[in-house]
């Protein structure tokens, strides 16, 4: 956080397509262990880069699969059967879309980043489920009636 570019961490479920996005204040072990901790199931399958914050992540109960982008790996075949289901290509399509959308506002208060990444994070999530203009407008809007 003491940086220009606070550190967000997304994960991407790659059966409901939906997202999750994190600003934090440190990307270090043991934040990142306590976010999956809290929003990723136990036993579930998790692909990273090889970065070593996540190498807690099997003692943790996760099965945790890698790829290397240093050595140039960026999706793997592991079971042989032509497909490439080894990668982190879904997150980093995320970083493609959120930049631009962040850069629309012309410079945040990295105070206020959490609200921004939490707007393009409900946005996204309510194209995924097909969410209509008014159903969103209901969930982001609550008039209190006399």
């Amino acid at each position: 956080m003491e940086s220009d570019k606070p550190p967000v961490v997304g994960l991407v479920s790659r059966f409901s397509k939906k997202i999750c996005l994190i600003v934090c204040d440190n990307v270090k072990k043991v934040v990142i262990n306590k976010l999956f901790q809290t929003h990723v199931a136990k036993g579930s399958e998790v692909h990273t880069d090889g970065y070593e914050i996540y190498n807690d992540l099997e003692q943790l109960g996760y099965i945790h699969k890698t790829v290397i982008h240093s050595h140039g790996l960026y999706a793997e075949d592991q079971d042989k059967d032509g497909i490439c289901e080894v990668h982190c290509n879904s997150s980093e399509g995320i970083w493609s879309l959120l930049r631009p959308f962040l850069r629309a506002f012309r410079g945040l208060n990295k105070r206020n980043l959490k609200y921004y990444v939490r707007l393009f994070e409900y946005l996204y999530n309510c194209r995924v489920d097909k969410k209509s203009p008014q159903e969103m407008f209901k969930e982001m809007v609550v008039i209190k009636c006399k």
